[in-house]
């Protein structure tokens, strides 16, 4: 049912979204997935992406400050920095990541799309 899921949930996307281009990106919630899991996904051209740096935004006792320096401090050539889209997050993300990307785009890194 797992990559029924993931299946079903492309599909999706790519039919609402004509422009979209297929792309087979997956990124496993909390970072968990087993290796059988992990297999049957690259077997059906699936790429998974996980990251290096967490920003803690769902996490509310968390401080919006604090987050932007711990993203800042961990975030290096090359990293994969995950930010939420939830009611939970919006509020740090809302702080955080204009900060940072003001910051990275002043350090001369280049962002692109996976």
């Amino acid at each position: 049912i797992y990559l029924d899921d993931i299946e079903r949930a492309d599909k999706s996307f790519l039919t609402r979204i004509k422009s979209l281009k297929e792309v087979k990106l997956f990124r496993p919630a909390y970072g968990k997935i087993t290796s059988k899991q992990a297999k049957e996904l690259r077997k059906r051209g699936y790429t998974i992406v996980l990251w290096d740096v967490l920003s803690g935004d769902f996490d509310t006792k968390l401080a919006p400050e604090k987050s932007l320096k711990k993203v800042i401090k961990h975030t290096k050539s090359g990293s994969i920095v995950v930010f939420h889209d939830s009611i939970k997050a919006q509020k740090t993300v809302e702080y955080v990541l204009p900060k940072a990307l003001e910051y990275w785009k002043n350090k001369g890194y280049e962002f692109l799309a996976l």
